[in-house]
């Protein structure tokens, strides 16, 4: 969700987003809370286009 919000909004600098996952997120779930950011931002993104 806050990867769609990133890219509908532009509120976030999804640069700041992604060093938040990696330094407030348990190290186990990392890359999979990455992951889904991406693709909720590519999402948002596809929303726009559309």
């Amino acid at each position: 969700m806050i990867g769609a919000f990133a890219a509908i909004t532009n509120l976030l600098d999804v640069n700041h987003v992604i060093e938040s996952i990696k330094r407030n997120v348990p190290k186990t779930f990392v890359e999979l809370n990455l992951t889904v950011f991406e693709k909720g931002y590519e999402c948002g993104k596809s929303l726009l286009e559309s």
